[in-house]
């Protein structure tokens, strides 16, 4: 059997480097870090 290691903390992001964008719908697209995408069900 392998060894699992876990390690747990914080991680910190600058917020003004992750700016949001939207679609005209207004689904969230982006938030600077994470691209997402919608079908026509949401």
């Amino acid at each position: 059997m392998g060894a699992t290691a876990v390690n747990t903390g914080h991680l910190w992001f600058d917020q003004a480097a992750l700016v949001p964008s939207y679609d005209a719908d207004g689904n969230l697209l982006s938030d600077g870090r994470w691209t997402y995408t919608w079908d026509a069900e949401n």
